[in-house]
């Protein structure tokens, strides 16, 4: 056997696959702003914010609510076509899979009160879980043949990551309000995908060649990542609002199980991981959030919004994995071989957003109950087309959201309906190759993120308000 083939590293490819999926948690989390009202505006919601969505717009708003009960649910709906450029050389793209949206409905839950304590100051705490924008995708095709994008992702399923925030804030005479929120990004972390030990030469020359195929899952543990948030709003005349809040970044130190399918070529016959049940650490950084936002209100019935989101995506340049203390043995005619800690490239840009919402509250007989809300949005990817893969399919986003609110006696209803618009993108020149187990790699590995994206997404929420004027007094 050549001595290129002597290198073959089994599961090297762990570090890779790691940092890949990990990175999940940044850039192309996020499929809309959260929330059933901020969505409705737009997520235009930093100087108008004024209930318990505060917590995660700006903490100054929660000193401008009302003592209140908040419960309300996203549901994100989203699809995703993907094409992948030809692999084989027959010059036809390989067949079209679909990525669908997690299915689960992210909740916002929270409470804000003055507990009659100081005059101005308010309280509060809730868990919020963004819309996410991961999706599953097919394991095979109809006919039984490998996905073209399991390189990239299968599926996250047993993912659930959501926030947890406990804020305070105080107004001074009502002209100024400033807040801060110490929160922390909590749940669990899992994503499947499968890996290549082809090498080239006469063990393998087909660098998709299935029977080298190895699906990995990653499986993190229970995460609790702490960060904080501070904002200030000014009400410099009664009719306008300047808000601006500064969001902490997230430093991600996390401990993970690893959990393989060995090949079925030959040679991985009697292939064994050491230790049985393999341990990684997973290191890498996320940005800090700048936001900024002008409010007009118009005699209470009508409030417009324009807000500014900047995102320093520029930190997250690369994943540090480490698999140090894992060994592959037994693998026919190779040598044991220990995994170490390597740097991942990721190379992500600073993205920025511009939003537009608006709040109308028409007199209806000798009421004004029913409040109509509407806003855009717009959002470039943070991912640059040449890193582009299935794994997590961040496209420039239009938002369109509209909902409403009818106010009863002590409590109000709400409703919302996101259209999220992408264009359809073509890759042609991915710097993602194909994840292998070769060390050095197999200079004839593939690019994966290569071929036609087509996505489109709806989000739908309902949620109430209960107001507890007397609850704590």
């Amino acid at each position: 056997m050549a001595s290129a083939n002597n290198r073959i590293i089994v599961f090297g490819t762990l570090l890779v696959i790691l940092g890949f999926t990990s990175s999940a948690f940044g850039a192309g989390l996020f499929l809309t702003p959260r929330g059933v009202r901020p969505l409705s505006r737009g997520g235009a919601f930093v100087a108008g914010a004024d209930d318990l969505n505060a917590l995660s717009y700006n903490p100054a708003g929660i000193a401008l609510s009302q003592n209140e009960i908040l419960l309300d649910f996203g549901f994100p709906i989203h699809f995703t076509e993907f094409t992948r450029s030809d692999t084989d050389g027959d010059g036809k793209p390989e067949p079209t899979v679909e990525g669908t949206g997690l299915g689960i409905p992210s909740p916002t839950i929270g409470i804000v009160g003055d507990f009659n304590l100081v005059q101005g100051l308010r309280f509060a705490s809730g868990v919020a879980a963004d819309y996410p924008l991961l999706q599953n995708w097919p394991d095979s095709l109809p006919d039984g043949s490998p996905a073209p994008q399991r390189y990239a992702i299968q599926n996250y399923n047993g993912t659930t990551i959501s926030k947890f925030y406990v804020g305070a804030a105080y107004a001074f005479d009502g002209w100024l309000a400033v807040g801060m929120t110490a929160q922390a990004l909590v749940g669990n972390f899992v994503a499947t995908m499968t890996a290549s030990n082809c090498s080239g030469g006469p063990l393998c020359v087909q660098p998709e060649n299935p029977d080298f195929d190895a699906a990995i899952q990653m499986a993190s543990d229970f995460l609790v990542i702490p960060g904080i948030q501070v904002g200030v709003t000014i009400v410099p005349v009664e009719w306008l609002k300047l808000g601006v809040a500064w969001e902490s970044g997230y430093t991600v130190n996390a401990d993970a199980d690893i959990r393989v399918r060995l090949p079925s070529a030959a040679i991985f016959d009697d292939a064994v991981l050491n230790p049985k049940d393999p341990r990684g650490v997973i290191r890498m950084e996320f940005p800090w959030i700048l936001r900024a936002g002008i409010e007009g209100n118009w005699d209470k019935w009508l409030k417009s919004e324009v807000a500014f989101v900047y995102e320093a995506w520029s930190v997250h340049d690369k994943i540090d994995v480490d698999v140090t203390g894992v060994s592959v043995e037994n693998v026919s005619g190779i040598d044991d071989y220990s995994l170490a800690s390597v740097p991942i490239e990721r190379h992500l840009k600073d993205t920025w957003s511009i939003r537009w919402g608006t709040e109308f509250t028409p007199m209806i007989g000798e009421e004004r109950d029913l409040t109509l809300r509407f806003g855009l949005a717009y959002e470039p990817s943070a991912v640059p087309n040449q890193y582009l893969t299935p794994m997590a399919v961040d496209l420039d986003k239009t938002i369109i959201g509209l909902g409403g609110e009818y106010q009863f006696e002590k409590f109000a209803i709400e409703a919302t309906y996101a259209l999220v618009l992408m264009p359809n993108t073509e890759v042609t020149d991915g710097l993602v190759r194909q994840t292998n187990a070769t060390r050095p790699p197999f200079e004839e590995r593939t690019a994966i993120g290569n071929g036609s994206y087509t996505s489109n997404a709806h989000v739908v929420g309902v949620g109430v308000h209960f107001e507890y004027d007397a609850f704590f007094r």
